[in-house]
């Protein structure tokens, strides 16, 4: 840390993994796949800022798709499976990280599960 003289992680994720399947049911135009991932905490250092950023649980989805609907490829998506949470802690300072403190943050986004339809292809 320039600041500081200290060792500390670079700015971004530690680790991070992620799950992505998919299979094709022989002998029809049908689909269909999951998908899970997640990654450590997130660290970003400035100056004058840090901020910590994370999910509660890992991200997953799950698809259906038909690859033949009048030309067109149809998938539907059922996502955030598992009601993953993002929160976010942020600390501001008036001049650098070693001065007053400005303002803290401390914030969680809750999002539910979601539904996508994509259409794709040409007429």
């Amino acid at each position: 840390d320039p600041l500081f003289g200290t060792n500390r992680q670079f700015n971004g994720n530690r680790s991070s993994w992620k799950v992505d399947f998919r299979q094709d049911l022989p002998g029809t135009p049908w689909t269909w796949g999951l998908v899970s991932e997640n990654q450590s905490k997130n660290y970003n250092y400035r100056l004058d800022f840090q901020e910590t950023s994370f999910d509660s649980l890992p991200t997953g989805a799950v698809f259906l798709e038909h690859k033949n609907v009048l030309g067109l490829k149809v998938r539907a998506t059922v996502a955030n499976l598992f009601n993953s949470r993002d929160r976010t802690q942020q600390v501001s300072y008036v001049d650098r990280r070693d001065g007053p403190v400005e303002y803290m943050r401390d914030y969680t986004l809750t999002s539910h599960p979601f539904y996508r339809l994509q259409v794709s292809g040409t007429f």
